[in-house]
């Protein structure tokens, strides 16, 4: 799939749109500045918290790793230093949302940056595209053609434009293509029709 054709038939709010520093046809979408700044704050409220209690827990584990107290009493006592590692390195990957959760189409591929990195799906690679309900909303994975690949998850929060909604509908939808085979064989239940 080619969506450099489908640029060239956009007008001047679609180049609008694109940021600043990226090549001409690449559409990058992020989240609103609220929501970034949502995970930014919490993000320095958990790593400050997670430095206090690490601070705070660390001489009281090492006393007790001395000898002292029951050993129910020393692993509490020592998960406390763990916990406040945990904290840390969660603040500074909320913060990393900040920057780096976005979401950009290229003139050949779909690419997702989150916390934990980057993910990229070419185009031409991708079969379809289905729905899901997360306990943090709703999210589109796409379905890539070979086994082999793995799907990519674009999860809610971007702030998109039409140009996202139009290439998103060109993609074939595997869950209405996989209703209309169970409507067609009689197995369609009640509740989906």
């Amino acid at each position: 799939m080619d969506i450099s054709h489908y640029h060239l038939r956009g007008s001047d709010h679609y180049d609008s749109l694109v940021e600043q520093d990226s090549p001409n046809g690449v559409h990058i979408y992020r989240p609103s500045k609220n929501a970034r700044t949502f995970f930014a704050v919490m993000g320095c409220f958990m790593f400050i918290m997670g430095i206090w209690l690490f601070s705070k827990s660390l001489p009281d584990c090492i006393d007790v790793l001395k000898g002292g107290p029951s050993v129910s009493s020393r692993v509490v006592t020592c998960l406390m230093p763990v916990i406040g590692c945990f904290l840390v390195i969660s603040g500074i990957l909320s913060v990393r949302v900040y920057w780096k959760r976005i979401l950009t189409l290229t003139t050949n591929a779909v690419q997702v940056e989150f916390m934990y990195g980057l993910k990229t799906l070419k185009f031409d690679d991708i079969l379809g595209r289905r729905s899901r309900a997360t306990q943090y909303g709703r999210c589109t994975v796409l379905v890539p053609k070979g086994k082999h690949l793995r799907k990519l998850v674009i999860k809610e929060g971007f702030v998109v434009d039409d140009f996202y909604r139009d290439w998103l509908a060109l993609l074939p939808d595997l869950d209405t293509a996989d209703k209309e085979k169970r409507r067609a064989a009689g197995k369609l239940h009640f509740w989906e029709s």
